[in-house]
Formats: C-alpha cells, sequence, structure tokens
C-alpha cells in the first residue's frame, strides 16, 4: 500500500505471501523438530517449565503495569 490506496495488484500479492508464510512455519517446525530428542527432553523440562510460570505470572504482568503506568 502506498498511502491510503491499496494496490492493484494486491489480491494477486496476498496469498502468495499467505503460501510463504506457512511453507516457513512449515520448515520452522520441521528444523525443530528434528534438533529435539525425546530422551534429552527430561534434562530441560523442570527449568523450561519454571522460566514459563516465572514469564507468565511475573514478568508478564510486571510489563503491563509498566506500559500502563503513564495512563494512571
Amino acid at each position: 500500500m502506498i498511502g491510503n490506496q491499496p494496490g492493484r495488484h494486491l489480491n494477486f500479492i496476498l496469498p502468495v505471501h499467505d503460501g510463504l508464510a506457512w511453507l516457513s512455519q512449515i520448515g520452522l517446525f520441521l528444523v525443530l523438530g528434528l534438533l529435539v530428542t525425546p530422551s534429552e527432553l527430561w534434562d530441560v523440562a523442570l527449568p523450561a517449565a519454571l522460566v514459563a510460570l516465572a514469564l507468565i505470572f511475573i514478568a508478564r504482568p510486571l510489563a503491563v503495569l509498566i506500559s500502563i503506568k503513564p495512563f494512571f
């Protein structure tokens, strides 16, 4: 888009970009899946769960409070 005017070829470009995005996601999950061995998952499961819980219950609420503080 240039300014507020949609391009003439936008209807042809968006499906191509959507297909490329899906292809990239498939490739990403394939590569990440090849890097994981199930026997090694137990070594990192507890630290990963602790990091996830800290991000969910501490970091995210703190970031939200800091970002909305100027509006109060």
